[in-house]
């Protein structure tokens, strides 16, 4: 029987996390949100009194994609999906709101991993895939508008991106070409972002069997997922089977079997709210999957670790060195978990992977003497490799 998850936060034991989630709601860091944008819901912090939470910060956000609709530059979908037969097969308009719950859920239906974190969202698509209408640019866009703030993040959480150049999935299905990999500004972007010591996590992405865009640049923090938390016996890999690329993976998170917020719009213009694990009968994603949830769980980590260590992480002159630190960290912090490769696999079907461990995240100190190796900057000629 499969068991839903609906507290992604710490343990009663998990002091560290605990104080942290504080530590870190009460400093002016915050995390860049990447995605389709937000719409009203209690998983977030909004109320019908109040309106969005003071850690929201809508305002400061941006609309990347379609500045021209109803909500104008503010980082807001109204859930209506348009365009062509790709686009209307691959938008998720309330994908951003189900990927920020994973962080800032507060509620009884699902508790994210660091509540009352300060989130800066930006709507750079309508759906997690980047194909048809969407611009693999727009990703840089809302970067470059992150990273020239006065005080800028110092995390990224991307739960989406472009499969690559293989001609598999929707560009099979409907024919269409689809520029592999990402536009030179978003590269530029990450690039930018890397030597600032910001901290990007990416989505491995499922769509096939390799690391989609942008979790294949390797200035990123690629994740995984797992169908439950590697505690589990029954823990397996999503995508099924792997990617036959682990090598590019940081670190697997849960990605399957986990409650989270969601919301469409009705026939009637009606905004319908709701979670994952509800009775609602319009409610027709039931069991989400997908490493997008993994990713914002890392991001949740990663900003907390860094507002632990704040004081060490200063440290470093070549603020690149935040990033490969983190990263150290992140890797050498993780359970080294035996899980199926594949869910429906034989007991000896296994592989080894690091699963997220946020609590030996925390305690674990930036490694300020280390030789870490500087990751060469990519470019838009690396990004179809």
């Amino acid at each position: 029987m499969v068991t839903i998850n609906r507290n992604l936060g710490p343990k009663a034991s998990e002091s560290k996390w605990r104080e942290t989630i504080g530590i870190l709601a009460s400093s002016e860091d915050w995390i860049a949100h990447i995605d389709t944008g937000l719409f009203s819901h209690e998983a977030l912090g909004w109320s019908e009194a109040a309106g969005w939470p003071e850690n929201i910060l809508i305002d400061e956000g941006l609309n990347v994609f379609d500045p021209g609709g109803p909500f104008g530059s503010k980082p807001l979908t109204d859930l209506t999906i348009t365009g062509g037969l790709v686009a209307r097969a691959t938008q998720v308009p309330d994908h951003g709101v189900k990927t920020l719950s994973v962080i800032l859920g507060a509620t009884e239906e699902f508790r994210g991993v660091a509540p009352g974190a300060r989130v800066r969202p930006y709507r750079a698509a309508n759906g997690p895939v980047f194909v048809g209408e969407a611009k693999t640019g727009a990703i840089g866009d809302a970067l470059d508008h992150a990273l020239s703030a006065p005080h800028p993040p110092r995390v990224v959480s991307i739960s989406m991106g472009n499969p690559g150049g293989a001609p598999v999935h929707l560009l099979n299905v409907f024919g269409v070409k689809s520029t592999p990999g990402m536009q030179k500004r978003t590269v530029d972007a990450i690039n930018r972002a890397y030597e600032m010591g910001v901290i990007i996590c990416c989505a491995g992405g499922q769509i096939h069997d390799t690391v989609a865009y942008p979790a294949r640049f390797k200035r990123t923090i690629a994740v995984g997922g797992l169908t439950e938390p590697a505690s589990r016996f029954t823990c397996g890999q999503y995508p099924d089977g792997g990617y036959g690329e682990n090598a590019l993976i940081d670190v697997w998170a849960q990605a399957a079997n986990l409650n989270r917020a969601a919301g469409v719009r009705a026939p009637n213009g009606e905004l319908l709210r709701f979670f994952a694990d509800s009775d609602d009968p319009r409610n027709v994603e039931r069991k989400p999957v997908g490493t997008s949830y993994a990713a914002p769980q890392v991001a949740a980590a990663a900003a907390l670790w860094v507002a632990r260590h704040r004081t060490a992480l200063e440290r470093f002159e070549e603020r690149w060195k935040i990033v490969e630190a983190f990263r150290k960290a992140l890797r050498e912090s993780a359970d080294d978990a035996r899980v199926l490769r594949r869910v429906h696999a034989g007991p000896n079907d296994r592989i080894r992977v690091r699963a997220l461990n946020i609590e030996a995240l925390l305690s674990m100190e930036p490694d300020l003497r280390a030789a870490y190796d500087r990751i060469p900057r990519h470019s838009a000629h690396s990004s179809w490799l």
